[in-house]
């Protein structure tokens, strides 16, 4: 009988439920800057939870369990690669190495070893030409990023992102919360036996590669930018 209070905002909470269904698998996490209180979070598909009470059926349990989506896993606490939004991660890296300045150019692409890494302006046919960071950050430039990422180097970026909180736990009180993966040099060493390598910090700069953070690590960072 003892009240539990939610940081939850029931009206912000409804819009991002109906929002998502209209996709169909999604999470959302919506973060106040101010205060780092969670005002709203949803994956879809989800379950109704009231068919457990008292107890679930055998056919209710095995819809859920055997449902192509997964409803059973919470997507706004697992981890996926990030993609662009990780490129945020990989600007405040470099900024702690001094390239708040820097400029790079775009050709469509930039080369590692015998690897030709695309930007995905190339497929379109065109490049972004030489930019600023800000310039970048509005294009979701990769080339740029492939470059900004090598120059700040994959201890800066793995650095911010334990600072970030990426890679742990954010101790949400919620079971099933995957920390997600902030790869390094010596990680691939003992896990892989390989060595790294400019085009993995390329990956790595741009949430791809071996890099794993969830919806809400992710939204963590926003508001961390967003209240400076």
């Amino acid at each position: 009988g003892a009240n539990v209070y939610l940081t939850i905002d029931a009206r912000i909470q409804y819009i991002v439920e109906r929002t998502l269904r209209s996709v169909g698998r999604a999470s959302c996490v919506v973060v106040d800057p101010n205060n780092g209180q969670i005002l709203a979070m949803a994956s879809v598909p989800s379950y109704d939870p009231n068919k457990f009470i008292p107890s679930i059926s055998a056919r209710d349990w095995a819809a859920i369990k055997d449902a192509d989506a997964d409803p059973l896993t919470n997507r706004a606490i697992s981890s996926f690669a990030p993609g662009s939004t990780y490129k945020i991660a990989t600007s405040l890296a470099g900024l702690t190495r001094g390239l708040a300045k820097a400029q790079f150019t775009c050709t469509g692409g930039v080369t590692y070893g015998n690897t030709y890494m695309k930007c995905w302006i190339a497929d379109k046919g065109g490049a972004h030409g030489t930019q600023t960071l800000t310039e970048a950050i509005k294009n979701s430039c990769n080339a740029y990023f492939y470059q900004y990422g090598n120059a700040a180097g994959i201890e800066a970026i793995d650095k911010v992102g334990n600072t970030l909180g990426l890679g742990q736990t954010s101790g949400v009180e919620l079971s099933g919360e995957d920390p997600g993966l902030l790869p390094s040099p010596e990680w691939l060493r003992v896990t892989r036996n390989e060595k790294w390598s400019q085009g993995q910090t390329a990956n790595t700069s741009i949430g791809q590669g071996y890099v794993l953070a969830s919806p809400l690590q992710m939204a963590m960072i926003a508001a961390t930018v967003a209240n400076g």
